[in-house]
């Protein structure tokens, strides 16, 4: 976290903001996965009152990493005083097209405003989906999750968001490429752990076909 040389004024505003700050109202449906969630308006609408009133207000500032296909997200948090605090997390553009930068800019935005403020989005938040019934967690995976900072975490829920839109759309080689953006092992199980069984499954066979097509020929018997 970045922030001005002095945060006393700013931490004060902040703590009676976050005090008013409201938990985001959970209005638009997943048409994929089919479940509700607080949209980006929806997470403006809980903390903007809050923060005005006491002084604060917010940017959210793109950037783009060209190199790694990537979305850079700033959100910063500022104080009438001058004094403030930021943010960058990074989104993976898993289409580099308009659409593909215009839906990862949503998604960062939505997931950096809230982490900030400390909004509670109950049904799309990724501790749910590790936290479900027992008979649905995965072995090997507890804690993987919670372990990662939540820069982090955000890039992980993109991610698996994104997986589940490939599956839902049968793009399973797309939904491959995605799950192999990650290239540390703790944060691959940590995604792993975040998928649902239907994806786990036609991710093990993508991968067996790859792995089939990259094995090298066999020599022929004379």
């Amino acid at each position: 976290m970045q922030s001005s040389e002095s945060i006393i004024k700013f931490a004060e505003a902040f703590t009676k903001a976050q005090a008013q700050i409201k938990f985001a109202i959970k209005d638009a449906l997943n048409p994929h996965l089919k479940n509700k969630y607080a949209d980006l308006p929806a997470v403006i609408d809980a903390v903007k009152e809050a923060l005005n009133s006491n002084g604060l207000s917010y940017m959210q500032l793109p950037g783009s990493m060209p190199q790694a296909a990537m979305l850079a997200m700033t959100t910063r948090l500022l104080h009438v005083s001058g004094e403030w605090i930021e943010e960058t997390m990074h989104m993976p553009l898993v289409k580099t097209d308009p659409q593909g930068y215009g839906s990862a800019l949503t998604y960062a935005r939505r997931y950096a405003l809230a982490a900030i403020c400390g909004v509670y989005q109950d049904d799309d938040d990724a501790n749910n989906a590790v936290n479900r019934k027992k008979k649905e967690t995965i072995s090997g995976t507890d804690g993987y999750f919670e372990k990662c900072d939540a820069a982090t975490q955000m890039m992980l829920v993109g991610l698996r968001d994104a997986i589940h839109d490939a599956m839902s759309r049968k793009a399973v080689q797309e939904a491959y490429a995605v799950a192999h953006e990650v290239q540390d092992d703790d944060h691959k199980i940590a995604l792993w752990s975040l998928l649902d069984s239907k994806a786990r499954t036609a991710l093990k066979k993508e991968g067996e076909v790859q792995r089939t097509k990259a094995a090298p020929p066999q020599p022929q018997e004379k």
